[in-house]
């Protein structure tokens, strides 16, 4: 966590987005050896190698899970809107990607703040979304059920 606060601070990102806690945690081994051996004759230099290989590869992975998530996003701008016919789908667009799991009252806070909408319409749409397969309710639930939009986190986790 250091690492991308450090790199912000120095203005190289514009924001402290740059975790390499997965690059890290994959290549455990590797890590613990370069970091034990920092006092070894070329230590540092291979440290600080291993290091940049890690945000290399990370950055690659984070920009494909970005082009992944803006494709995502053009792909449901047109089946939500198609799915609700409404000039809210946009909205409800916007509140999935801020919250992909959520409950109905989730949605309808954060729609309610851009447009003015009731609570019963924004379960229909929920339901709308549920029948199409865009939203998977949580199973053994009736009241104040989770939704999951798994495409979503299927990218993102």
């Amino acid at each position: 966590m250091l690492i991308p606060l450090f790199l912000y601070h120095k203005k190289l990102i514009s924001r402290p987005v740059l975790y390499v806690s997965e690059f890290l945690e994959e290549n455990r081994e590797e890590y613990y050896y370069k970091l034990n051996n920092i006092d070894q004759e070329n230590g540092w230099i291979e440290w600080i190698l291993f290091f940049l290989k890690a945000i290399e590869i990370q950055s690659t992975k984070n920009i494909e899970k970005i082009k992944l998530l803006q494709k995502l996003y053009e792909e449901y701008k047109i089946i939500i809107n198609e799915t609700l016919n409404t000039k809210n789908s946009i909205y409800i667009l916007d509140a999935l990607f801020q919250q992909p799991i959520c409950k109905s009252t989730t949605i309808y806070e954060l729609i309610s703040k851009k447009v003015a909408i009731d609570s019963s319409t924004v379960d229909r749409y929920i339901k709308k979304l549920v029948d199409k397969g865009i939203l998977i309710p949580e199973q053994d639930k009736e009241r104040h059920k989770k939704y999951y939009f798994q495409k979503l986190l299927d990218i993102i986790q």
